[in-house]
């Protein structure tokens, strides 16, 4: 057997529990071997181990989650004051946990919580929800064998609805009546628990719908309890766990999970292929089965039942209690396309704003201390979620293109006519340079951006032979992404990182620190949030950078860590100063990943000449 073959064995061998992400870093020779040798027999390797029921990391708020833990027939022995509250009759978690494969968690239905609605709940055994939001006195139960599996279920909490409401810039009235909203299913019900006339009740949700970009009340609940979860991509099998959960036909399943999504009943069919009589009939049986009456019920328990499936099949878990966080979430609603763009502005609102782009394996989060240095420069940043990246949503056509229109219309949304710019690595800085044609971006600071592919010398590091996927395979590219991001738990994640650190200490000493780790690996898990986003990126970006050159650049400075083997260093500078000509391009010492960390006081410097 070649390493070629050997490769790909272990591949397979490594799908079944999970370690893919491993075995690329470890033997980026073998990954070579079998993408010149066996292409063929490694696609179906990663097609298979694409397929498996992982899912990616997810940080979900500790409020928005209720728990138990019950014997091996369903009876609770203890259970979150939450869930007490929520739940008049416990008999149903039988039918939770009978025949519960304890390898794998499970998501189900009830349909007696105080209301009469049905509720989506995850049962697993103490292994598969070690990491899982539970109650203290829960995990108690579990951990002294009292209990044999954990019960939880998705029930938004007053902070995390709060926080959604910040996203979004509503109002008090607003919130309130969204929350009543999804409680009731319906806007008349909604307006006589808020105690306010239907009429007004219109309005305010008309308002709410045209903050958050919705046009339906469904695509509002949708988007509201998705915020108030937590990070939480959709599930990507969500049509198929409501087919299982409420006996529907496959089309049925995808109608439900389109119209819970904001589609109308006739777009949804316009969608399917089937006529609007059919799609009439199947939406009929879909609230018959769910046991709900209105298309916002739908996507409400929808909303839950995606939220629960990402808990019960991430790879890894963060929980966070909300509001508490640290980071000021917004949502700006997309003119130019659909969808909406995420970003966090940290203020001050009077500061001079900075457009923080993350690199393709980071997101929009930010080390505390280095958002408090901008601040104190006299900067607003303002840190924005490329397409398809953390909780933007995708858009189809050139990334580049996509990333200026955005950045437009965050812009204009914060009522700002212009920004400087802080661009890591190289989607960020091309966008970074065409925004600059564009009169919105006064200056910037690129951070390693990347050179064109006959000055990368490393052919054997991993990262090299991923971008050779898409440029030569890129039928591989979404299965190879899916494959990775559904497997990145934090530990993975940190070995990865000190992998392509090696020989770099002041690399490594962001890693070992505490506080820098943590701010790693959280930008990374929103990076793998936006696989979307780094497939685009990726196949947009097959034969190396094309950036827009920047007329009158003295306000820009490339800039690079000196000893990083991967490059031609010089090379790599001199590509980039001749687009921006008059501008500052400079090697730093020391660092080479995380420069806006290791070399502070160089970017702060860089960034004050920008302004």
């Amino acid at each position: 057997m070649n390493r070629a073959e050997r490769f790909v064995t272990e591949l397979r061998e490594r799908a079944q529990d999970g370690d893919v992400l491993g075995l690329l870093s470890e033997d980026a020779d073998g990954f070579g071997a079998a993408l010149d040798q066996s292409p063929e027999a490694l696609d179906e390797a990663i097609q298979l181990a694409s397929a498996a029921d992982f899912g990616p990391p997810v940080l979900v708020h500790d409020d928005c989650f209720a728990s138990a833990a019950c014997d091996g027939d369903g009876y609770p022995i203890v259970a979150s004051p939450r869930l007490s509250e929520w739940f008049s009759d416990y008999d149903p978690f039988g039918a939770a946990v009978r025949n519960l494969d304890r390898t794998r968690p499970r998501v189900s239905l009830l349909a007696d919580d105080k209301y009469g609605r049905p509720v989506a709940l995850v049962a697993g055994t103490l292994s598969i929800a070690e990491r899982w939001p539970l109650h203290p006195d829960v995990r108690a139960a579990l951990d002294g064998g009292k209990a044999k599996y954990a019960i939880a279920a998705f029930h938004p909490g007053e902070l995390s609805l709060s926080r959604a409401a910040r996203a979004y810039a509503l109002t008090e009235a607003e919130a309130l009546l969204v929350g009543a909203l999804a409680r009731q299913g319906d806007l008349q019900r909604a307006a006589a628990e808020r105690g306010i006339a239907y009429e007004t009740a219109r309005k305010f949700v008309a308002s709410a719908m045209r903050k958050t970009g919705s046009n339906r009340q469904t695509e509002l609940i949708r988007r509201t309890l998705s915020v108030a979860a937590g990070d939480i991509p959709d599930a990507q099998s969500l049509s198929a766990v409501a087919r299982d959960l409420f006996s529907l036909s496959e089309r049925q399943a995808d109608l439900a999970t389109l119209v819970a999504h904001g589609a109308t009943r006739e777009r949804a069919a316009v969608v399917l292929g089937i006529s609007a009589h059919v799609a009439k009939a199947d939406l009929k049986a879909v609230f018959q089965a769910c046991g709900v009456e209105s298309a916002v019920e739908l996507a409400r328990i929808m909303a839950e039942i995606n939220a629960l499936k990402g808990l019960a099949s991430a790879c890894d878990v963060l929980v966070c209690s909300a509001g508490r966080d640290g980071e000021p979430l917004r949502f700006i609603p997309r003119r130019w396309a659909e969808g909406q763009i995420a970003l966090a502005d940290h203020g001050p609102e009077g500061g001079a704003p900075l457009l923080l782009f993350h690199s393709n394996v980071s997101g929009r989060h930010m080390p505390a201390a280095f958002i408090a240095a901008l601040q104190s420069d006299g900067f607003r940043p303002i840190a924005i979620d490329r397409a398809g990246y953390g909780l933007t949503d995708p858009v189809e056509g050139d990334p580049v293109a996509a990333g200026v229109s955005d950045v437009v219309d965050v812009l204009d949304a914060l009522g700002l006519s212009q920004a400087a710019v802080l661009a890591r690595c190289t989607t960020a800085s091309l966008v970074a340079c065409a925004a600059a044609a564009t009169g919105r971006v006064t200056g910037g600071v690129l951070l390693w951006p990347d050179p064109p592919p006959r000055v990368d010398r490393l052919a054997n590091r991993m990262s090299h032979i991923g971008r050779r996927i898409y440029r030569q395979f890129p039928h591989m590219g979404a299965a190879f992404a899916r494959m990775v991001c559904n497997r990145t738990s934090a530990q993975k994640m940190e070995a990865t990182w000190r992998k392509a650190c090696e020989g770099i200490a002041v690399d490594l000493a962001i890693l070992d620190d505490e506080q820098g780790r943590a701010d790693i690996i959280r930008g990374s898990h929103q990076a793998i949030h936006g696989r979307l986003g780094f497939v685009s990126e990726a196949l947009a970006l097959g034969d190396g950078p094309q950036p827009v050159r920047v007329e009158n650049a003295a306000r820009w400075t490339a800039m690079f860590g000196e000893g990083y083997e991967r490059f031609d260093v010089p090379d790599a500078m001199a590509f980039w100063g001749a687009v921006i000509p008059g501008g500052t391009v400079q090697c730093v010492e020391r660092g080479v990943h995380f420069l806006h960390m290791t070399n502070q006081a160089d970017v702060r410097e860089a960034l004050r000449r920008a302004r």
